[in-house]
């Protein structure tokens, strides 16, 4: 996919060494975010076929801008030895190239999310977990169930549990943790049902990591408890 669209990119520059301009400078990340206003403004369209294609390209899309923007950290490290002016210089090369998805998710949910695109996100939710995806990637699940739970879609707990059941040791598992614990700290309160809804989430993903049995699940729901009431009290 990568390739293809490189080519196709690079077809369209008249002169070698000079990028393709018309009203200022157009890229991919550019295109994204257009398609994504476009997409988000998309309620008075009733063609929800063509809405879930959509969305269906803007992940495939996403996850091919994700590679591309690794690729030039990288390039832009080798060229000048340090980190492109755009990045925070307070996070090592290392944890900046690996969280990278995550933060590509984020900026996502910023454009796209919207409750308005719940029915279209879940289709695509569900046709990943059917082993239809692009990739059949553990990443390309995650940009859909994240996103879907940013916008708080229907049953959408049910959904991040079925991610975490297939979740392998990779990076996608500590981005879902990550996402897990700010719903907890931004959407629950001592004692409510959502509590206990995150915390079981976020052991298992624990749990899972760090290889530990079920009699120790406690444990790790009353270290979170702990550090939350530390850090705002009880």
């Amino acid at each position: 996919m990568i390739e293809e669209f490189q080519n196709r990119r690079l077809s369209k520059i008249i002169e070698p060494g000079k990028i393709l301009k018309k009203n200022g400078n157009i890229n991919l990340e550019a295109l994204l975010i257009l398609m994504s206003v476009v997409l988000r403004n998309s309620e008075g369209v009733e063609d929800i076929k063509l809405k879930k294609e959509i969305y269906s390209s803007l992940i495939k899309y996403t996850l091919i801008w994700t590679v591309l923007y690794r690729e030039h950290i990288i390039d832009y490290i080798l060229k000048h030895k340090k980190l492109p002016p755009t990045l925070s210089t307070n996070i090592s090369v290392q944890r900046t190239l690996l969280n990278l998805p995550l933060h590509v998710q984020s900026g996502m949910s910023k454009w796209v999310g919207t409750p308005k695109l719940a029915k279209v996100i879940l289709s695509k939710i569900e046709s990943d977990l059917k082993g239809k995806s692009f990739t059949k990637s553990d990443l390309e699940l995650f940009f859909s169930v994240a996103l879907y739970g940013d916008i708080q879609g229907n049953n959408y707990p049910e959904y991040y549990k079925k991610l975490i059941k297939q979740l392998k040791n990779n990076p996608v598992r500590d981005y879902t943790l990550f996402k897990l614990i700010f719903y907890y700290y931004r959407r629950t309160r001592d004692g409510s049902p959502n509590e206990d809804l995150y915390l079981d989430m976020i052991s298992d993903l624990k749990m899972k990591e760090l290889n530990m049995p079920n009699k120790m699940k406690q444990k790790v729901i009353n270290s979170y408890k702990t550090t939350k009431k530390n850090l705002f009290g009880s």
